[in-house]
C-alpha cells in the first residue's frame, strides 16, 4: 500500500463501494497546494473548527448484516495525511518490524489467492491450521491506543498530554475528524488500515516474544485483523488463541470467535462450487444456451444458500462478462439479473457492468421498474447503498425516474444519493417537477453544513450549481475557498465503472483508464478462504 500523500488522498480516501462519480484524484494531485494553504489557516479558524463529523454510507455484507463506512471531512482528514507523512520513517519503521504481516507484501496483499497460495507452500510442514480476526476491529479500536503501540503503553498513558509524542497527535487528528470519539477509527480509508497496522504490528511483536517463550513450532501470517497459524500439535491452538486474546486485552480488543476455527489437513483447498462454476461454459447456439443459463444460474444460487456467501453471485456475474448472450435469449437472461438485483443488492455494480456491455439489448422498462422497486424498499430501510447504485444504473442507462421517487430521496437526507439525485435532475432524467425540493433541500444547507456530516453535498451542489443556498458562502471559509479555487471535485460524472469484458481486464486503453473505475470497485478480497 503507497504512503504518499498523493495516493492516499487520490486512492484511499473513498470507499471502493461507493458509485464511480465520487472520487478524490483531483485532491490528491492537489495536495502539495492544499498543504501550503493549511498552514496559513488562522488560529481563529482551527478553534471554530476543532472537530468534523463523517458522512455514515452502509453496505450490504452477509444476509441482514451490513458494513458501516465513514468519509470523512477533507479539512481534517488532510491534516491526518499531512502528520503520517510527516512520521512516514518512524510508520515504515514499525510495519517493517513485522514478521508475520503481509501488508507491505504487496503480491501478497493485493491477490488473495497467490497469499492463499504462499501459505499452503510456507505450511508444508504443519498439518493444523488456526484461523482467526480480531472482532469488529476498526469501530473498536480505542484511540488512545494508537499511542500506546507506537510508544509502548507505559510511556504514552503517562505522557498523554505530550504533543513531542506523536503517537499522541495521530490520536488526537483521528478524534477530529469524527466529532472527538474515541472509540473506533474510521472504515474505509487506507489510513485507517496504516493506523490499524501499527496496532496490529505490536500485537504481533508480544504474540512473538510469547511463541519464543513457550518454545513452539507456529508459522504465523496476518492480514490487517486476519490471522492464520499453523502448527504441528492439535493442542497448540487452544494456548495460542488464549495467548493471542490476553495480548488484545491490552488493546481492550477481542478475537471473534464466530470466525475462528482449528482444521486438520486437508485445508487450503478450493472450494467446489469456484471449480463448478469456473468450468462452466454457456454456449453460443439454441437450443443449449437457453437451457445453460438456466443451470449456470441455479448452480450459482444454490451455492450462495447453501454457503451465505455473497462472493459467489459476484464471481459468478464477473464471468458471465465473456458471455455473448443470443439476441432471442436476451429477455431470459436479463429477467434472471433483475431477480438478483432485488434478491442480493451487493451485486449492483457486477449487474450494471452487464447492462453497460449489453445496452443494445436492454428492455428499459423492466429495469425501470426494479431500479425503482429497490429504491422505494431502501429508503423504507435507509440503505443508502442500494439507493445510490439504483440511481447510478438510471443516470448511467438514462433512465427517467419521476419526481415522486426522487422527493423520496430527499426526505431520507443521504448526501451521497441526493448528490445523484440531483445529478439526475440535472441530466433532465427526472419527470415531474423539483422546484419544492430543491428550494427545501438548499435552505436547509447552511455554512455550519461544510463541517458537518453534509459537508459534500454542501460543497458539491455549490460548486456546480445544483442548488441555491442562500446561507453557505465558499469564500468565507477559509479552506474550503482553496478547494474551490483549486478546481477540487468529488464528484465527477463522466466517470463510470470499467464494463469491457473481463477477458479484457489487462488491455485497458489510456482514454478507458482515464475515464473508468478501475478494477478494485468490483475485484476485491473474496470471503470464501
Amino acid at each position: 500500500m503507497e504512503l504518499s500523500p498523493t495516493d492516499l488522498l487520490s486512492k484511499g480516501y473513498f470507499p471502493e463501494e461507493l458509485p464511480p462519480p465520487f472520487q478524490t484524484v483531483v485532491l490528491g494531485q492537489k495536495f502539495s497546494k492544499l498543504e501550503k494553504q493549511l498552514s496559513k489557516v488562522t488560529k481563529k479558524f482551527r478553534q471554530a473548527h476543532a472537530k468534523s463529523s463523517c458522512i455514515k454510507y452502509t453496505a450490504p455484507k452477509r444476509g441482514f448484516s451490513r458494513r458501516n463506512f465513514n468519509i470523512p471531512n477533507p479539512f481534517h482528514f488532510i491534516e491526518l495525511v499531512r502528520l503520517l507523512n510527516d512520521n512516514k520513517t518512524s510508520i515504515l519503521k514499525i510495519l517493517k518490524s513485522s514478521e508475520y504481516s503481509i501488508f507491505l507484501k504487496e503480491r501478497l496483499r493485493n491477490d488473495w489467492n497467490e497469499f492463499a497460495k504462499d501459505r499452503f507452500v510456507k505450511s508444508q510442514d504443519y498439518i493444523y491450521e488456526l484461523k482467526t480476526d480480531i472482532a469488529r476491529y476498526f469501530p473498536t479500536i480505542y484511540t488512545h491506543s494508537i499511542s500506546w503501540a507506537i510508544h509502548g503503553k507505559k510511556i504514552a498513558k503517562s505522557n498523554k498530554s505530550n504533543p513531542s509524542l506523536w503517537g499522541n497527535e495521530l490520536d488526537k487528528k483521528v478524534r477530529n475528524l469524527q466529532d472527538n470519539q474515541t472509540i473506533g477509527i474510521p472504515v474505509g480509508p487506507h489510513v485507517s488500515r496504516i493506523i490499524a497496522e501499527l496496532i496490529g504490528c505490536e500485537v504481533d511483536k508480544k504474540l512473538k516474544e510469547w511463541i519464543l517463550k513457550e518454545n513452539l513450532d507456529v508459522l504465523v501470517f496476518r492480514y490487517i485483523d486476519d490471522y492464520f497459524l499453523y502448527f504441528s500439535e492439535e493442542s497448540t491452538g487452544e494456548k495460542i488463541l488464549n495467548s493471542l486474546q490476553s495480548i488484545l486485552d491490552d488493546f481492550n480488543l477481542e478475537i471473534n470467535h464466530n470466525k475462528t476455527e482449528v482444521t486438520k489437513f486437508p485445508f487450503g483447498l478450493e472450494p467446489k462450487w469456484v471449480s463448478d462454476l469456473r468450468s462452466f461454459t454457456i454456449r453460443k447456439k439454441n437450443p443449449e444456451q437457453i437451457f445453460d443459463i438456466m443451470d449456470f444460474f441455479s448452480i450459482a444460487l444454490n451455492y450462495t444458500n447453501e454457503h451465505k456467501n455473497e462472493s459467489i453471485l459476484k464471481y459468478s456475474l464477473i464471468k458471465l462478462r465473456n458471455t455473448k448472450i443470443i439476441d432471442r435469449n436476451w429477455d431470459y437472461f436479463e429477467a434472471w439479473l433483475l431477480k438478483i438485483l432485488l434478491y442480493n443488492t451487493n451485486v449492483l455494480p457486477e449487474i450494471l457492468s452487464l447492462f453497460l456491455l449489453n445496452q443494445g439489448k436492454l428492455n428499459a422498462d423492466r429495469i425501470k421498474q426494479a431500479i425503482e422497486k429497490l429504491i422505494v424498499t431502501s429508503i423504507k430501510k435507509k440503505n443508502n447503498y442500494e439507493i445510490a447504485w439504483s440511481l447510478w444504473i438510471a443516470k448511467s442507462l438514462k433512465i427517467k425516474l419521476s419526481s415522486q421517487l426522487v422527493s423520496g430521496v430527499f426526505q431520507l437526507e443521504d448526501p451521497i444519493s441526493i448528490l445523484i439525485a440531483l445529478d439526475l435532475i440535472n441530466s433532465n432524467l427526472i419527470i415531474g417537477t423539483t422546484k419544492k425540493y430543491l428550494n427545501s433541500l438548499g435552505n436547509s444547507l447552511s455554512q455550519n453544513s461544510l463541517f458537518n456530516e453534509y459537508w459534500l453535498l454542501a460543497y458539491e451542489s455549490s460548486i456546480k450549481g445544483w442548488l441555491k443556498i442562500p446561507k453557505l458562502n465558499l469564500q468565507n471559509d477559509e479552506f474550503y475557498k482553496t478547494l474551490y479555487k483549486e478546481k477540487v471535485s468529488f464528484y465527477d460524472s463522466k466517470k463510470q465503472i470499467y464494463y469491457a469484458p473481463y477477458s479484457r481486464r489487462k488491455k485497458r486503453t489510456a482514454k478507458e483508464k482515464n475515464n473508468f473505475i478501475g478494477f478494485t470497485r468490483i475485484f476485491k478480497r473474496p470471503s470464501f478462504y
